[in-house]
């Protein structure tokens, strides 16, 4: 058999391996690293740190509102028991109702704001939480299928690598070092096929001296043009 042709079946096993172990780089990268999640998380305990603050303000506000509705009724209480009857008094209470009375609805204009603010951070809040949780679960389902894979991909590595050992030693030393130094400069690849007196590589024509050293040598011969090992068909 023709070196050339034996370097064309390493270079099958050598393309293949180079898929595998491309593959098993991507896989690599890809396990462990969590992408978006810690983001998300932190995302998750910002919103539930800002809800918790608008709900306290909420809460101050209802006990203001509250306060406020408990002082009118105390003033509004002395206002009509009758016990009042000073014109100047009554005013002064009157006042003071009047007074308490704008102030507990300033602060309901403000609970108003707070109400919305707390519904829009609640609703961001639960939509982050629920992504978080779909995200988490979709990244623990992939992270278990490329370890699978990774597996699977890492046996036959194993196998490839065992074949191209046999391969190799059945290629002359001289024809593998050349092979070897063409692959390194044409991405993996280091034989062509002739076909018609042309490279199916690079489409160039090969001279005709040089084709009929390819069909009657059986040592590899570049291309002329893109240098890669020809073969005849």
């Amino acid at each position: 058999m023709s070196s050339v042709r034996q370097l064309l079946d390493l270079q099958a096993i050598d393309l293949d391996l180079a898929k595998r172990n491309e593959r098993l780089g991507v896989i690599g990268e890809r396990l462990g690293n969590e992408g978006e999640l810690p983001a998300l998380r932190a995302r998750v305990v910002e919103l539930g740190t800002s809800a918790k603050g608008i709900a306290g303000r909420q809460a101050e506000l209802d006990s203001a509102i509250d306060g406020f509705s408990g002082r009118i009724t105390t003033v509004e209480s002395k206002l009509y028991s009758g016990a009042v009857t000073s014109s100047r008094e009554l005013t002064d209470l009157q006042a003071d109702a009047d007074m308490i009375g704008r102030r507990r609805s300033e602060s309901e204009d403000v609970l108003l704001g707070v109400l919305v603010e707390l519904d829009e951070a609640e609703s961001e809040l639960a939509e982050t939480t629920e992504r978080l949780a779909r995200s988490e679960t979709e990244w623990l389902v992939d992270q278990e299928r490329l370890a699978e894979e990774r597996t699977v991909l890492q046996g036959e590595v194993a196998t490839l690598d065992e074949k191209r050992a046999v391969q190799a030693a059945s290629v002359p030393p001289p024809d593998l070092a050349v092979y070897e130094r063409v692959r390194k400069t044409h991405a993996g690849r280091a034989v062509a096929h002739m076909r018609n007196a042309s490279c199916a590589s690079c489409q160039v024509g090969v001279p005709s001296k040089i084709a009929q050293t390819v069909r009657t040598s059986a040592a590899p011969v570049p291309c002329p043009n893109c240098g890669l090992l020809l073969l005849v068909d």
